[in-house]
């Protein structure tokens, strides 16, 4: 009987600065007793929309951690992330994305503006 997390690396790719994206880090709990895990997003900014509450989860079960990133400026982002599970075994994975910026091109020629009727 084990706890079993992942994934170890949420990697959100290439993102557009300024724009919101989520992606899910999961604790399965194969053990008869259930346990608490919370994860612990102190002094990461870019990550202060994720899911911070704890949670309880019953033997058998699978809870599912929001993780939501929100970058303010053009970069490649890496960030250890701790997860504690009974409120005593640290753990981490890795969150990853790489910040670009938002290009808009355009040619007078094709836009068109009009309402909806």
């Amino acid at each position: 009987m084990s706890i079993q997390v992942g994934p170890i690396e949420l990697n959100f790719g290439q993102i557009f600065v300024n724009s919101t994206s989520s992606l899910y880090f999961q604790v399965k709990n194969d053990l008869l007793t259930s346990i608490s895990v919370i994860v612990d997003y102190e002094d990461i900014f870019d990550l202060k929309d994720s899911f911070k509450k704890t949670q309880i989860i019953s033997g058998g079960k699978t809870a599912g951690f929001r993780v939501t990133i929100c970058p303010s400026d053009i970069r490649v982002f890496q960030q250890a992330v701790k997860y504690i599970i009974n409120s005593q075994h640290v753990f981490q994975f890795l969150v990853k994305a790489t910040i670009i910026p938002i290009d808009l091109i355009i040619n007078k020629n094709n836009l068109i503006f009009k309402f909806r009727d």
